[in-house]
C-alpha cells in the first residue's frame, strides 16, 4: 500500500519503532489495535498511515497527514473500503500483528455462529475464513 503526502508516494509499513508507539497509544495494546482493525475503524486508519510512514524519516507530522487525508474526503477518494484496505495491508497482514487477527476473528466467528449458527457462512466471508476454521 502507497501514500502520497505533498506530491510524492511513499510505501506503507510498519518499523519496531512505529510498533512500538503504534502501541503505546492504544491502552489495550495489540488486542486493542486488531479489534479497531477488524472494525475499520477511522482513527485507527489515520494511524496507520502516520506510523506507516515513520521508515521514510521524512519526518511527517499528525498535520501532514490529517491534510491529506481531507484532501482525499474531498476529492470523495477516501471510503470506508480505502480505509479498511489501507488497515488490512498495514496492520492485519503485518506479520507482527497477523497471529493476533487469526485469533480474534475466529473468536468473532465462533460468537456469531454460536448464536445463530445459520450464520457460518457469512461469518467465514466476514472474517475471510474457512469451514474448518
Amino acid at each position: 500500500m502507497r501514500f502520497e503526502v505533498k506530491g510524492n508516494e511513499y510505501e506503507l509499513k510498519l518499523s519496531f519503532e512505529a510498533v512500538v508507539e503504534l502501541n503505546k497509544k492504544y491502552e489495550g495494546g495489540v488486542n486493542e489495535i486488531v479489534g479497531h482493525c477488524l472494525q475499520g475503524d477511522v482513527e485507527l486508519f489515520k494511524d496507520s498511515i502516520y506510523f506507516g510512514l515513520f521508515h521514510t524519516e521524512k519526518g511527517f507530522t499528525r498535520k501532514d497527514i490529517d491534510e491529506e487525508i481531507k484532501r482525499l474526503f474531498a476529492e470523495e477518494a477516501l471510503t470506508q473500503e480505502y480505509i479498511e484496505n489501507t488497515l488490512r495491508e498495514v496492520i492485519e497482514e503485518n506479520f507482527f500483528y497477523k497471529a493476533k487477527v487469526l485469533q480474534q476473528k475466529k473468536r468473532l466467528k465462533k460468537q456469531m455462529v454460536a448464536k445463530n449458527p445459520e450464520y457460518e457462512e457469512m461469518a467465514n466471508e466476514m472474517y475471510g475464513l474457512t469451514t474448518e476454521e
